[in-house]
């Protein structure tokens, strides 16, 4: 594959008619122009069909589409796949803004690294979180992470082998290119790839916690490579409605449940000695969080 690549920017989108057009003008502002963008509305209830349709007509290259029922994350994306004429394909959310130079970066790294004959899987960007309304912060998610900042201080994604939990810091203060054990969601991929792999529909349920790194496992153990490029940057402004977000409680047991699902269908065996391991993590990190008195 030589000269201009076409990218398709893939945009899954539920409920979130009030922000998405943030999103949708990040992409239109790329200094990166071969791109054609996929709004994939998994049948929203909110404005979201009028905001975007009405910025597809000012250009040509968005496509908008609307499922005609919730199929959830994992089997929107599969869909919004489908109808992709790009070479390679990035994945955005709803509440992301772009960088400017981002995809232009990604597109040069993927360049160079198949240039040396490297196969190569996937390549992510920096993520720089911020919350709209930092008063509904989810701090008992915070402490989880502030606990373990240390675990990632020198890498951009650590994976503890007793727990299999995942631990990220996709910061752009890490400066070069880097090899990576894992992408989170908003990465960018060849489009081939996607002949082989597609994201699970049925294992992941709820928040969908897992199904990115699901799909990143399986890339691996058939020999492709994972990349993380932290001068590409996207801004993710953090949202606490819409999309696939849950009330707290929820989320605590789709993220035991799908972590447990993860570890099933991604350790086998070990996978016995690995759910008791990250289950008495989990509710220790709990006890900790209301023993220090947090709200």
């Amino acid at each position: 594959m030589d000269g201009m690549y076409k990218v398709s920017v893939i945009l899954p989108t539920y409920n979130r008619g009030n922000i998405i057009d943030k999103s949708i003008k990040s992409v239109i502002a790329q200094t990166y122009a071969e791109w054609e963008l996929i709004i994939a509305d998994d049948c929203s209830s909110d404005n979201s069909p009028e905001v975007c349709s009405k910025l597809a007509r000012k250009d040509g290259r968005i496509r908008y589409y609307r499922n005609q029922k919730n199929l959830g994350l994992p089997r929107n994306r599969n869909v919004a796949i489908s109808h992709a004429t790009g070479d390679l394909i990035l994945f955005t959310e709803d509440d992301m803004v772009i960088g400017e130079k981002c995809i232009e970066i990604l597109v040069e790294t993927y360049k160079l690294l198949t240039k040396k004959g490297l196969k190569v899987g996937s390549i992510c960007p920096a993520l720089v979180n911020s919350y709209v309304d930092s008063s509904k912060k989810r701090n008992l998610l915070n402490y989880a992470k502030q606990d373990n900042e240390e675990i990632t201080s020198n890498s951009p994604c650590v994976i503890d082998e007793k727990t299999g939990l995942i631990y990220r810091n996709f910061s752009p203060e890490f400066k070069k290119l880097l090899l990576v054990e894992d992408c989170h969601s908003c990465s960018i991929y060849p489009h081939s790839l996607f002949d082989e792999f597609k994201y699970e529909e049925n294992a992941y349920k709820g928040t969908y916690t897992g199904e990115e790194s699901d799909l990143h496992f399986r890339i691996r153990k058939n020999g492709y490579k994972l990349y993380f490029q932290p001068e590409a940057v996207m801004y993710h402004n953090v949202e606490e409605q819409g999309g696939c977000r849950q009330p707290l409680y929820k989320w605590g047991y789709y993220f035991m449940r799908n972590h447990t699902v993860f570890l099933a269908r991604n350790y086998g065996k070990k996978s016995i000695i690995m759910v008791p391991n990250y289950l008495f993590f989990l509710f220790r990190m709990m006890f900790n969080y209301y023993l220090r008195g947090r709200q």
